[in-house]
Parts: C-alpha cells; sequence; structure tokens
C-alpha cells in the first residue's frame, strides 16, 4: 500500500511541476512594452477539441472583445470588456469583463510559439497577429 502512495505523490507532483513550468521561468517572462506586444492582436485559446474556447482581440483604447462567430448573426463578435497593462520588468496585463470579474495575468513566452497567462491559473494560448478570428 506504501508504495502505491508514494508513487502516487511522485506522479501528482510531476504533472503539477509541468502544469506549471511556464509560469515559474523568469528567462521567457514577457517584459518591457506588453501593451505595444498585446494592442492590436488577437488571444487565440484552444478549447481542445479543434475549436477555440477563446479569440480574444486586444484593439486600441483598451477594448477587449471576442470574436465568436465573427459576423454571425447567431454568435457575433462584440466588447466583452477592457484590457490594460503595467509595462516594465514586471509587466502584466488586466482584463476587466463586462458583469463582473478582472483578472491580472503575467505573460511568459513557451519558446514554442505559444504563451502562458499566468494568474490564479494558466492559459497556454497563441498571440495572432492582427484583429480577426483565430485560424
Amino acid at each position: 500500500m506504501k508504495p502505491l502512495i508514494v508513487a502516487s505523490v511522485i506522479l501528482l507532483a510531476s504533472i503539477a511541476g509541468n502544469a506549471l513550468g511556464a509560469c515559474a521561468s523568469p528567462s521567457s517572462r514577457v517584459t518591457g512594452n506588453l501593451t505595444n506586444f498585446l494592442q492590436g492582436n488577437t488571444v487565440c485559446v484552444p478549447n481542445g477539441s479543434g475549436g477555440w474556447r477563446w479569440q480574444e482581440q486586444h484593439r486600441a483604447g483598451g477594448q477587449l472583445w471576442d470574436f465568436k462567430r465573427g459576423s454571425s448573426t447567431v454568435d457575433p463578435t462584440d466588447q466583452v470588456g477592457t484590457w490594460s497593462a503595467t509595462n516594465g520588468a514586471n509587466a502584466q496585463v488586466t482584463h476587466a469583463y463586462t458583469g463582473g470579474g478582472s483578472f491580472s495575468w503575467a505573460v511568459w513566452d513557451n519558446l514554442n510559439g505559444t504563451h502562458s497567462f499566468c494568474g490564479s491559473t494558466e492559459i497556454v494560448a497563441t498571440i495572432k497577429s492582427g484583429i480577426s478570428g483565430c485560424p
């Protein structure tokens, strides 16, 4: 029984370490001007089943828009809140959603074409150049 418990603890520790790995490496944190990095671009977060969980457009003037289905009348693009960034060595982005909820994230470059938004949890995303839907 005890070897099973020890093996379980080791397995869980390794999974947790991998899940938080991108959020703990200071060499890959995006610093400097985070405003310029995000403004005019779309953050694409996959839902794990071939679609998009979020397609958030970081528009000028601090507007945060969700692409949803674009010009579809069923689920059109609309503003879901605002965004702002603090720049410098401790740069972070804050999303304030209409109707409640404000979340702050440090952004990390995973060095594989994705970025991790690290706050109370880690969200892995790609940054698409421009204001549009995700590919």
